[in-house]
């Protein structure tokens, strides 16, 4: 045997929870000690339809509960004493934050044979009654529940099938392939084709476009924006709205980055600045902008290529050559 070889055990990472105690174990540290940061109070609404409502109250219920152990014998099997008992925070239901949808309209919806129409018409539903709360009740919740039929977890995603006994025709006069052969802007001739035109512009995925309204705001947060949380912490949005083109050009909720300072002095200005740099300095393409630093998005892509070859002791070749 080569005596170079050597067989090494680490023990598990630990992790930080309330009054700096720690555990290598989410629910142990929870249960014993509580999370390292909590919220008082978080308000909530529900919108769905009738049984699905039925079903998430019976939800709310159980986990505001104790729970016991589905096997006290197996220790990776343990007790839930309840969501405030475990957070220190209570779930709150707004009285009048509860919304019915029809079940029977929304399967009508999203099983239609166009599924840029039938994610567009679903989505609108809920967007629509949502918007109507805002417009009309003063108390908004902190957090909505949506609830959808199955039909919709099964025909509401990108390469989802409705089967053919279960197809509801859709009324188009503007198809996808219209679409595509259009001039951006171009303005049709009768407005119903105008307003079906609309469908197009969205993915066909019911979770991600309805994740693209917000309630609380005519936009998202703007991109550059940096929420400093300590000296040497920040979170960094490199996606958001962008002013220059007057929109958010994504397809769902913008996350930050997380920049932390482990090693030097820099100020932590001077490192957002570099890192939001780096996202605009993607030569191979004519983006506005990347969502990450080119030196993590290219790091990512070459990976992914010396991974892909055959493992010969060959030395690699220049970086030019992956990119």
């Amino acid at each position: 045997m080569n005596s170079s070889y050597k067989l090494e055990f680490y023990s598990e990472p630990l992790l930080e929870f309330a009054h700096s105690q720690k555990s290598d174990y989410c629910k142990d540290g929870l249960f014993l000690y509580g999370p390292l940061k909590n919220k008082v109070e978080i308000s909530y609404g529900v919108i769905g339809h009738e049984e699905g409502i039925k079903r998430f109250e019976k939800w709310i219920s159980e986990i505001n509960s104790y729970i016991s152990s589905a096997d006290s014998k197996k220790l990776h099997f343990s007790s839930f004493p309840g969501f405030k008992s475990i957070f220190n925070t209570k779930l709150k239901p707004i009285d009048n934050a509860k919304i019915y949808v029809d079940k029977n309209t929304i399967l009508n919806k999203i099983k239609q044979d166009n599924i840029n129409k039938a994610i567009y018409e679903t989505v609108n539903l809920y967007r629509e009654k949502l918007i109507h709360y805002k417009n009309n009740e003063e108390e908004l919740p902190n957090i909505w529940f949506v609830i959808i039929p199955e039909e919709v977890h099964h025909y509401g995603r990108s390469k989802s099938v409705v089967p053919k006994n279960e197809r509801i025709k859709s009324n188009v006069l503007y198809t996808k392939k219209m679409k595509l052969s259009d001039t951006p802007g171009q303005v049709k001739f009768f407005p119903e084709m105008n307003e079906q035109a609309k469908v197009y512009d969205y993915g066909t995925d019911f979770r991600r476009q309805l994740k693209l309204y917000r309630l609380d705001g005519n936009r998202p947060i703007v991109r550059g924006t940096a929420f400093k949380v300590s000296n040497n912490k920040a979170y960094l949005w490199t996606s958001g709205y962008v002013e220059r083109f007057n929109t958010y050009p994504g397809f769902s909720v913008p996350n930050p980055i997380t920049i932390e300072i482990c090693r030097g002095d820099e100020e932590l200005d001077t490192v957002i600045k570099d890192i939001f740099a780096l996202t605009k300095i993607n030569f191979n393409s004519c983006a506005f902008g990347d969502s990450v630093p080119v030196t993590l998005k290219f790091a990512d892509v070459v990976g992914n290529i010396l991974t892909a070859a055959p493992n010969e002791d060959v030395p690699p070749l220049p970086f030019i050559y992956y990119i």
